[in-house]
């Protein structure tokens, strides 16, 4: 949840101070103009990453890192005062993220390449970087985002990719199946995106192609620096029995492309919707199309809209002859890429011996909604002193931590706070930024399609359900294919020997 509220302060002038060896500097005054407050809230809390006596103690009886909950009860206790919230109740219920906030002072510091530093403020972890270089900025978020998320990116792109496998297990071989029936982008496709920024965005995309690449460096270095000292290795690893590879800039694709389209890709699924109108038909007869689409809701005149353009995806013209099938009633079965590893039956099994911690990483895609974000604005001209107020309400499910990390950046031209998802992006993608806020919203709309391909065989033999091309412009094509595999790790937590799946 972000709240935005403008008003104009004056500027401070400083540079970098210069720690003495041993010595937390104070941090740098703001040089940007600051407006606000703008003031967040995470729904549990900011998170860390956690130590094998961190791991040890939750397994016993359920505790967690103050940082996992220090901002539950912000968010908890200003649900019963909603009806009577008044503007000093704000920062009971939220904290101040204005630019140069620290609360409760400096925590931690840290300075991960010369030149950029990493304070965290005592009450909430929240990371607050600077750098007077772009580069080293951009590998400043990398490293605070790896620093306190490292285990959690590294679940998410194993979940991104479909090799969740190879960090809990078999148990995780049915969702890897299914992922990469949704999302097919193998490594050299991401990064071949990636590299064609600059050709495709010009000096825009040249930007964003080294801010990725400094972000991955700074991911990476702590990589190094975990591998290289076991008691800095985030506790979930040796509980798994592996340990984190190098970040790459498909690592960071696959994540994002991930998020979008869990985030962004609503509906599809038209051949469900066929079978649905022959039941229909077969039910009710003659009476079908009224009674099918009073169920199916489209273009309803009770539905609260937020737009009063109306938008014809659901008018989309007359079906041309030949081109759209319908399949028969039981002749739609969904595909399954696992094509060598455990049956339904062993990954129930394997599950069943997992701590519920590792049982829920598995969980990870379908515990993110796919919409039902809000956010509530007011101009400036319905407000007592003429500042527009916002209050943001993103949507992405109750995580402990939350899912987002959230840090506040300044330097080179750079002035911003807000809240990321780890591993994805440097830039926060909800926050504000000197004299502006922004959110990001979910609606059910409909831009996925299914389609139908009539397979076909390049010898001219009758097709089957197994071959593995298809007709396209009266030529017989095959589909573009690619193997993946995955090693099963050998744990404290599942003792297995390896299991390689395909």
């Amino acid at each position: 949840m972000l709240l935005g509220l403008l008003a104009f302060a004056p500027a401070a002038n400083a540079q970098l101070p210069v720690p003495l060896p041993g010595q937390t500097p104070d941090p740098p005054a703001i040089t940007a103009p600051i407006f606000g407050p703008f003031r967040s809230v995470l729904a549990q809390g900011e998170g860390q990453s956690i130590s094998a006596s961190d791991l040890a103690a939750n397994q016993a009886d359920g505790t967690v890192p103050d940082t996992f909950t220090s901002q539950q009860p912000l968010y908890v206790d200003i649900m019963p005062a909603a009806r009577t919230l008044k503007p000093p109740d704000l920062d009971r219920f939220y904290k101040d993220i204005t630019f140069g906030e620290m609360p409760g002072g400096v925590g931690s510091y840290s300075e991960p390449i010369a030149g950029a530093q990493i304070f965290r403020d005592k009450q909430f972890g929240m990371a607050h970087i600077f750098s007077e270089n772009r580069h080293d900025l951009m590998f400043a978020v990398g490293y605070a985002t790896a620093q306190e998320r490292l285990f959690l990116m590294d679940a998410l792109r194993h979940t991104a990719k479909g090799t969740l496998a190879g960090l809990t297990g078999p148990s995780a071989a049915e969702g890897d199946a299914v992922q990469l029936t949704d999302q097919d982008f193998s490594d050299e496709e991401l990064t071949a995106q990636f590299e064609s920024l600059p050709q495709r965005l010009g000096a825009e995309g040249q930007r964003v192609h080294d801010d990725i690449a400094a972000y991955v460096e700074g991911i990476n270095a702590r990589i190094t620096e975990v591998n290289a000292n076991p008691a800095e290795l985030p506790a979930e690893y040796p509980a798994l029995g592996t340990r984190p590879d190098p970040w790459t800039v498909s690592d960071s694709a696959a994540l994002a492309t991930l998020l979008v389209t869990q985030f962004t890709v609503s509906n599809g699924g038209e051949e469900v919707n066929a079978l649905l109108r022959q039941a229909f038909k077969k039910r009710f007869g003659k009476s079908w199309r009224k009674r099918y689409h009073d169920f199916r809701e489209a273009q309803d005149p009770e539905a609260i809209t937020v737009s009063r353009t109306k938008s014809p995806s659901d008018n989309p013209g007359k079906v041309k002859p030949g081109l759209n099938a319908i399949p028969d009633e039981g002749s739609v079965k969904p595909r399954n890429a696992l094509i060598e590893g455990p049956s339904a039956e062993q990954q129930a099994a394997a599950a069943a011996k997992l701590p519920a911690w590792v049982r829920s990483l598995n969980g990870l895609k379908a515990a993110i909604p796919h919409e039902e974000s809000n956010a509530v604005m007011v101009t400036g001209k319905l407000t007592p002193d003429g500042h527009p107020i916002a209050a943001m309400g993103p949507q992405v499910s109750y995580y402990s931590p939350q899912i987002f990390s959230e840090y506040e950046l300044h330097g080179a031209g750079i002035d911003v706070a807000g809240v990321a998802f780890p591993g994805a992006s440097p830039y926060p993608l909800i926050g504000h930024a000197i004299d502006f806020a922004w959110s990001g919203t979910s609606a059910n709309g409909d831009n996925n399609d299914t389609f139908v391909e009539l397979l076909c065989n390049e010898d001219g033999s009758p097709a089957t359900e197994k071959s593995t091309s298809y007709m396209y412009k009266g030529a017989c094509k095959p589909f573009t294919m690619r193997d993946q595999e995955v090693t099963t790790p050998t744990s404290p937590v599942s003792p297995e020997p390896p299991q390689t799946i395909k």
